[in-house]
């Protein structure tokens, strides 16, 4: 519920304007610091339960033998899709190990073995109305319970053209993968048998030795991909929550408001209710708010009416993007309707009304999407109803708050 609080005032137009140019311009040159953010882009691993026993080994560790371990690729980054280094989150050897320790079926009665990254690297190629994604990976087994002895090599290729954002399924191919060099190495491996069963790819060429046991080369192509995370059969289980994005599930923010805009002044809390904390993705909140608004004279002379009385609620929609580690993209959507009291200036005749219409925005904010953590933006609100007495509304919001 609203109540919109009307007297006059002796505020000017004049400096209620230049505050308006002086948040906008803010704003302006805010906008691009987050755009073109050039700290690494991290990928988190989703810890999606591997439904596949290996039949003659373990996979006891994993290590990174690659030359150069600074990053993984490039992606492109923000509405300017700018290209920025990208790396696993909390490193290729710790994200891979933990990823398979909580996600791999282990039985230490079998063989031990160890999983050496020799070669992982992602690239995005933006094209007219698609996006292009390829992931490399090289990867040597080693048997620890045999002094070392390197068992298996494999080389996997993935292909896969989108129609959105490349960037946060990069994750699901490198799981993919990862996956498929496990059951290869199941399947083709020095075990002194062939299984049969298990899901096949086509092979492009087989090279003799490289220094292991046995070598596959091998491309894994996709339409979407979907298939392929069906084929490893991967599933959500209670052990999937990673321990370094505790910001994953349901999530609440509320956020306290100073609006600063041509037809009003007033404050605004606003409860946000999220049901999806993925870092790497849209984050989309329910939010529900409560405004003070005080309709300035100039507003009011200018309508014609004054408003006694308003009474309405904004249910509506937001949605955060990641732009760099603490700055996020904010859009909203809502739809305020309710009751309003008000008078004729001429008349001085009075009613009371329903009225309907529309309000979204858009701005920057500074916060963590992976933990509890203090709030701060800056945005554009823009406002158009039916209303008779507070039509429309162009302005400014500072807002702060927590979110957790």
């Amino acid at each position: 519920m609203v109540k919109v609080v009307f007297f006059w005032q002796s505020n000017h137009v004049q400096t209620r304007g230049f505050l308006c140019f002086l948040l906008i311009t803010l704003l302006i040159q805010l906008l691009p610091a987050g755009l073109f953010a050039q700290s690494p882009t991290p990928i988190p691993l989703r810890r999606e339960l591997i439904e596949y026993r290996p039949q003659h080994f373990y996979i006891a560790k994993v290590t990174d033998g690659r030359v150069k371990k600074d990053n993984i690729g490039t992606v492109y980054n923000g509405m300017a899709n700018r290209p920025n280094a990208a790396d696993l989150h909390g490193g290729v050897e710790k994200s891979l190990h933990e990823l398979l320790r909580w996600t791999l079926p282990r039985d230490s009665s079998k063989v031990p073995v160890e999983m050496e990254i020799r070669h992982l690297l992602i690239r995005e190629t933006l094209e007219t109305f698609t996006e292009f994604a390829e992931l490399e990976l090289m990867v040597a087994f080693y048997d620890l319970s045999n002094e070392r002895k390197q068992l298996y090599l494999s080389r996997l290729k993935i292909d896969e053209r989108l129609n959105v954002d490349v960037t946060s399924s990069h994750e699901r191919r490198i799981r993919t993968a990862v996956v498929q060099a496990i059951k290869d190495l199941d399947e083709e491996g020095p075990w002194g048998k062939q299984l049969v069963g298990l899901p096949k790819t086509d092979s492009l060429a087989v090279a003799p030795a490289d220094s292991a046991a046995h070598i596959s080369v091998k491309s894994i192509t996709a339409d979407g991909l979907s298939a392929g995370t069906t084929e490893f059969a991967a599933v959500t289980t209670p052990l999937s929550a990673n321990k370094d994005d505790q910001g994953l599930g349901l999530g609440f923010m509320l956020l306290g408001s100073r609006q600063i805009a041509t037809n009003s002044t007033g404050w605004i809390g606003t409860a946000y209710l999220f049901f999806n904390q993925d870092p790497s993705d849209w984050q989309v909140p329910f939010a529900i708010g409560f405004e003070q608004l005080v309709i300035s004279d100039e507003a009011a002379i200018r309508n014609g009416w004054a408003p006694l009385e308003m009474r309405y609620r904004m249910p509506g929609l937001a949605a955060f993007r990641k732009l760099d580690e603490l700055v996020h993209l904010g859009l909203f959507l809502n739809v305020p309707f309710g009751v309003e009291r008000t008078v004729n200036l001429t008349t001085f005749q009075g009613i009371e009304r329903n009225f309907i219409g529309v309000s979204g925005g858009m701005g920057l904010y500074f916060m963590s999407n992976t933990a509890a953590s203090l709030v701060a933006g800056l945005r554009l609100h823009m406002m158009s109803t039916n209303s008779l007495s507070y039509p429309r509304e162009l302005g400014l919001r500072v807002e702060a708050g927590f979110r957790f």
